[in-house]
């Protein structure tokens, strides 16, 4: 399931890779790296602590051990919603050794038919490397996941309405652009990503709905580093919910 940029790893690869001492200023203030060991060990406490199970997982690192991106699949449990035949929930993990981005974990969907993945920011936790990461982020683990039952089950009623909006030609030609000033997706995978939504590679249970569109992008973002595609992707869900006249979810 991860995508380009990182080489596949094993859980128990993870903790061969050194981490870098902290690089402090004079006033004490600088970059504190964690494990990535650390981040996933953490993940599986708080699931554990609040009765989930991980069913599957896929870990990748870049070749130079720098950047860490991790996908785990949630097993069913009641409180995460209701199933869905097409999709999966999942979890998504990083973390960075180089300054490139934060530490910290989301929730999204893959959808088994043709392998894609998509997160959404509705329950999204990250902490910066500072001094206080070690501190700070457990807590904030905990947090997410404590709300995480709700924010899948939102997850699920936000599909469910992607699969009932039908799309004509012109609505079709409305919602590629507003993807395209969301931020979604780039000006050169248009031309791919209606061309996929008219000849999928893969069928799906609709046809001409907003739900083939969302299909449509994720699969273009395949082929996109891993941070990116999660951020193209949290885009995605932002414009095709108002599309779709998808509440916000509470808090």
């Amino acid at each position: 399931m991860l995508h380009k940029g990182a080489q596949s790893c094993q859980r128990e690869e993870i903790k061969n890779y050194p981490t870098p001492e902290p690089s402090i200023n004079e006033n004490g203030r600088g970059h504190f790296p964690i494990p990535h060991e650390e981040l996933v060990g953490q993940t599986v406490m708080a699931l554990e602590h609040h009765g989930f199970a991980v069913d599957e997982q896929e870990y990748g690192i870049t070749p130079d051990g720098a950047k860490f991106f991790g996908v785990m699949s949630l097993k069913n449990h009641d409180a995460l919603g209701p199933d869905d035949p097409e999709f999966n929930k999942i979890l998504g993990l990083r973390n960075s050794m180089d300054k490139s981005f934060a530490s910290g974990l989301c929730i999204g969907s893959h959808v088994f038919v043709c392998d894609n993945l998509a997160f959404s920011g509705e329950i999204m936790c990250k902490h910066r490397h500072t001094k206080n990461i070690m501190a700070n982020l457990p807590g904030m683990i905990y947090g997410a996941v404590s709300k995480m039952g709700a924010a899948f089950d939102f997850q699920s009623r936000r599909i469910n309405k992607y699969k009932r909006v039908e799309l004509s030609t012109e609505k079709l030609s409305d919602t590629v652009i507003e993807l395209l000033r969301g931020k979604a997706i780039t000006g050169n995978q248009v031309i791919d990503i209606v061309e996929e939504y008219k000849n999928p590679a893969v069928v799906h249970s609709t046809e001409g709905k907003l739900w083939n569109l969302f299909n449509a992008v994720t699969e273009r973002h395949k082929k996109l580093a891993p941070v990116e595609m999660c951020g193209r992707t949290q885009n995605l869900h932002k414009v095709l919910d108002v599309v779709a006249g998808v509440e916000p979810m509470s808090n």
